[in-house]
């Protein structure tokens, strides 16, 4: 014979079951969060207010160690006089993540780099900043500092940057290397608007108005699918030594492609110089390289069968 349970029983066991229920929930989270800001969770937080290192409160704010970082907020150079750097990765940090989450980190001219990765001897691996805005700095708006060659796997994806004194992000020609720039954009830059070392990328990025060249490669690079606007007193693209490097499907307006040594390759590209610019070639390309068939669209019509062609209008 089952016993009978008492009623203060059912009672105690109904609000175990509740209690039980709602201290689930409570540890898994909400199920349909409010939208707004991701909050950092274990990473290193940075803002205009705490500055690690610095009883003032003034910049640079400096990663010293491996680890992930995320902006909490816009940092602003506020001081005129100030000529350092805004955020400084010190030498032979290697592993870091550096997320802008949506801010800018923004200078005044006299200022230095927006963000400057120091490398040693040993080199650097591993570093990647992504999804924000640098502006306005008095040098570069980002430095890799590669002079010893020796750095690899640097990513920057989604960053902008805009209006900086010098080039928009830059490495060392030749010294620098390993850096994949992805869906970013050099905007109104005083110098180049990417200058990338050996075995590097650019790729899908707006490239614009930049006082130098567009894009700056070395050896080894792939250059593919970025649009590139208004260089008429530099290059769009410019390949200035090594080789192996692919040049590839992109939409250059009022620039062009200059290659200035042999053994690359150049195919599918767009180039329209007129009416902004000067009169001269649409392609520059040094001796020994391989590219495809240069075909003028002044015309209307339809093309060849060429697939690896590049076009000219």
């Amino acid at each position: 014979m089952i016993p009978k349970i008492e009623w203060a029983t059912k009672r105690f066991l109904l609000c175990w079951i509740i209690l039980e229920s709602i201290s689930r929930v409570a540890l898994a989270g909400d199920l349909y969060p409010p939208l707004g800001q991701v909050q950092a969770t274990n990473r290193v937080q940075i803002n205009q207010q705490f500055i690690p290192g610095s009883t003032s409160g003034t910049l640079p704010w400096r990663i010293e160690e491996s680890g992930s970082y995320v902006l909490t907020g816009n940092i602003k150079v506020t001081d005129p006089n100030y000529a350092g750097h805004g955020i400084e990765i010190d030498a032979d940090v290697n592993d870091v993540t550096l997320d802008l989450n949506g801010f800018v980190i923004e200078g005044l001219p006299g200022s230095g780099d927006g963000i400057h990765v120091n490398f040693s001897g040993a080199g650097a691996r591993n570093i990647t900043i992504f999804n924000g805005s640098v502006r306005g700095w008095g040098d570069d708006g980002i430095e890799f500092d590669t002079t010893v060659g020796d750095a690899f796997v640097l990513r920057v994806t989604d960053v902008r940057v805009m209006s900086n004194s010098g080039d928009g992000i830059t490495m060392p020609i030749p010294g620098g290397g390993g850096l994949f720039l992805t869906h970013c954009m050099a905007r109104g830059n005083g110098g180049t608007g990417f200058r990338i070392g050996g075995s590097s990328e650019v790729r899908e990025c707006l490239v614009e108005d930049n006082g130098g060249d567009g894009i700056v490669c070395a050896g080894g690079c792939r250059i593919v699918d970025n649009l590139i606007n208004r260089h008429c007193d530099g290059a769009g693209i410019h390949q200035v030594l090594g080789e192996h490097t692919l040049i590839q499907a992109n939409r250059l307006i009022a620039g062009r492609i200059r290659v200035d040594s042999p053994g690359n390759l150049i195919v599918q590209n767009d180039v329209n110089l007129v009416p902004n610019c000067s009169s001269g070639p649409s392609y520059e390309l040094a001796g020994s390289n391989t590219f495809g068939e240069i075909v003028s669209i002044s015309n209307t019509g339809q093309i060849g069968a060429n697939a690896w062609a590049n076009f000219q209008d």
